[in-house]
């Protein structure tokens, strides 16, 4: 599950990935299957959380991991939840 530390980074990754079709395509190709469908089936949901937050969030999600500040590469802050 992506998480974000300002809104505008939330706004800025959502702009690059999903209103170019190429970066969007790359996004997936660097997911394991698995991580797909959650990005495609249309429940995208932005909110601002406190801390104690985002761990209800993930597990309404049922996340695995969360993505801090994704950005393009494959250096990416991931911390694993199970």
């Amino acid at each position: 599950m992506p998480v974000f530390t300002t809104g505008e980074r939330a706004e800025e990754f959502a702009r690059a990935n999903f209103e170019s079709a190429e970066a969007h395509m790359q996004m997936f190709e660097s997911l394991p299957v698995s991580h797909i469908p959650p990005l495609t089936e249309g429940r995208f949901m932005i909110m601002p959380l406190g801390i104690e937050h985002v761990a209800k969030a993930a597990a309404m999600a049922d996340a695995d991991y969360l993505i801090r500040d994704p950005r393009p590469g494959d250096q990416q802050e991931i911390l694993r939840l199970r």
